[in-house]
């Protein structure tokens, strides 16, 4: 259910805009309500991991792990399976 939540619905191809002068004053008024409307989903979906992780901690139980990127391909490898190692 979540994943269905970050999936964005498919966008059903809109004909060319005209331009703004031919423009009917409710298709701009429109158009300002969409982009708003953009922004305020873009404010949402950056405050509700910060929100789920109050409501965990308010539960006393503990918030999303951040999980690291793989360090496997590239960079110093620290730890096991050296060569510098010299076995007994």
């Amino acid at each position: 259910m979540i994943s269905e939540m970050n999936e964005r619905p498919p966008i059903p191809p809109l004909p060319e805009r005209p331009p703004s002068g031919e423009r009917p004053a409710w298709l701009a008024v429109l158009l300002e309500v969409v982009a708003a409307q953009g922004e305020h989903i873009h404010r949402l979906r950056e405050d509700n991991p910060a929100l789920r992780d109050e409501i965990a901690r308010l539960k006393n139980q503990k918030p999303k792990p951040t999980i690291r990127p793989s360090k496997l391909n590239g960079g110093e490898s620290k730890g096991r399976g050296g060569s510098d190692h010299k076995g007994k």
